[in-house]
């Protein structure tokens, strides 16, 4: 879901198993939002992205677990973890090297979503 497009119809969606969340500090009120539904929903909530990453205690207080750095490292494991039911608080994904990364997949995103992007690197350094 990219609420950039407009905000999905929570209501009416199945209920998730997890939810994952990125944000930057412009977006994070908004996040805080969404945690905050799904979370009184009892689903539990990982957030990742430059804000969790640099302000870790104050995501910390409004999710179940925050990923720091990038997530392509960790992401496996958590969704294990959240299978299993013991989510950790913290994921550390540390720094990636672009030159391992899969380029983005523009393509996938819808024909109205106007974006301009040349990637130089990677999530949060």
């Amino acid at each position: 879901m990219d609420e950039n497009l407009g905000p999905p119809d929570y209501p009416a969606l199945p209920r998730p198993d997890l939810v994952g969340i990125t944000a930057f500090t412009s977006q994070a009120n908004r996040a805080y939002e969404v945690a905050a539904y799904f979370r009184s929903l009892g689903v539990p909530v990982a957030m990742g992205g430059i804000h969790a990453t640099m302000c870790l205690d104050e995501v910390s207080e409004r999710v179940d677990s925050v990923v720091t750095g990038e997530a392509e490292s960790v992401w496996a494991k958590l969704l294990e973890d959240a299978r299993q039911g013991r989510l950790q608080p913290r994921y550390e994904g540390g720094r990636a090297d672009i030159g391992n990364l899969a380029p983005a997949r523009h393509d996938l995103l819808p024909a109205r979503y106007a974006f301009g992007a040349i990637q130089t690197t990677a999530g949060v350094p």
